[in-house]
């Protein structure tokens, strides 16, 4: 049976409200089951260990950039180098992904907003129907962190795929796709600020300029995109 597992992860919030953070973002990491990436795994957490960092303990990219909690104490070139480090290991993997940004100014209530975001995540799957449907089962992780996300998605799959589709509550330690998925929603949302000129000071003290930043990480990351 082939199975096509789902990791799926966000950033932002459903606030509409005028001060709140205008976007949301949601990354769909899509791996064929059938395709191990146990040895890539096992190398990374060998990388990780012999660094002195914890292969257990799941790397969150966007406190790493901040230097926020667990992060704090560690040097701006140790948070480079577990962010290199995370970078390389994503590149390795035999992975294909989509990154949803929806800017909630583009909206007038949180309703017609939630139908937007259904609308575009649908019309994404039905134009790779043929490559869901290659697939005998389809599992989702996600930790559940919004409640919208998860009630959309599972309308939205089990609408298409039932009963071939699966939901399973997984946090990032339990998943190594799900910190991959984590990373790449982040670099897909700093991409969007910094195109839109509205990158953050810790974002600009990380990465130092943009074009350093799409050179040495989104570009390369983007090959991996379902376009």
């Amino acid at each position: 049976m082939s199975i096509l597992s789902i990791m799926i992860d966000e950033a932002g919030n459903f606030d509409m409200g005028k001060y709140s953070n205008p976007f949301y973002c949601i990354t769909l990491v899509f791996h064929n089951q059938a395709e191990s990436i146990k040895s890539t795994i096992e190398d990374f957490d060998n990388l990780l260990t012999t660094r002195g960092y914890d292969s257990k303990r799941a790397i969150h990219t966007s406190p790493l950039i901040r230097k926020e909690y667990p992060y704090q104490e560690m040097e701006k070139y140790e948070r480079k180098a577990l962010f290199r480090m995370t970078s390389s290991f994503v590149l390795r993997l035999p992975i294909r992904y989509k990154t949803f940004i929806f800017n909630k100014e583009e909206t007038d209530t949180y309703k017609t907003f939630l139908i937007k975001m259904a609308t575009e995540i649908y019309s994404f799957i039905r134009d790779h129907l043929g490559f869901f449907q290659s697939f005998d089962r389809i599992e989702w992780f996600y930790d559940k962190g919004q409640r919208e996300v998860s009630n959309l998605l599972r309308s939205t799959f089990e609408e298409m795929f039932y009963p071939y589709v699966e939901m399973r509550v997984s946090q990032q330690n339990d998943y190594k796709l799900l910190q991959v998925a984590d990373f790449l929603c982040t670099v897909e949302y700093t991409k969007r600020k910094w195109d839109l000129g509205i990158e953050t000071k810790s974002e600009r003290a990380f990465f130092e300029s943009r074009r350093y930043f799409v050179q040495n990480y989104y570009n390369k990351v983007k090959k991996l995109q379902l376009a």
